[in-house]
């Protein structure tokens, strides 16, 4: 498989199953994230699980990757997704209410090459609308 493949199969396959981290025991939640992940993106991952709990909230739904862009230069790449999140939401898991919902929200992830194959290390949130930017 070649390397824009891979990097958007780990990319994918992040996507469709990053949330089941909530459910881990914290002791296993970084071995899970590091399938997708290396650091800084692992460790802010495991912060903001942390977050999420301690303020009672979960992320729940889907969300559907629409990549878009994949820029590979040697050991790193670039990925641009204009992720269709519309059918994602965050819970409070106190009160059952919904507290948030989402839309078309457009990523920026990092990646570098290591020896256990492409891992993401950062990821963006981009302020400005990626819908014209998908087909």
């Amino acid at each position: 498989m070649a390397d824009k493949e891979q990097i958007e199969a780990v990319y994918k396959d992040y996507s469709a199953h990053w949330t089941e981290a909530q459910d881990l025991p914290k002791s296993r939640q970084r071995r899970f994230l590091a399938k997708w992940l290396s650091d800084p993106q692992l460790s802010a991952s495991m912060s903001g699980l942390r977050g999420l709990k301690e303020d009672n909230l979960r992320l729940e739904g889907k969300s559907v990757p629409n990549v878009f862009r994949v820029e590979i230069d040697g050991k790193r790449a670039t990925v641009n997704d204009c992720s269709d999140d519309r059918m994602a939401l965050m819970r409070n898991t106190r009160t059952g209410k919904v507290t948030k919902r989402f839309g078309y929200n457009w990523y920026v992830a990092d990646f570098k090459r290591t020896r256990k194959g492409w891992r993401m290390q950062g990821n963006e949130l981009r302020k400005q609308s990626c819908v014209g930017r998908i087909s």
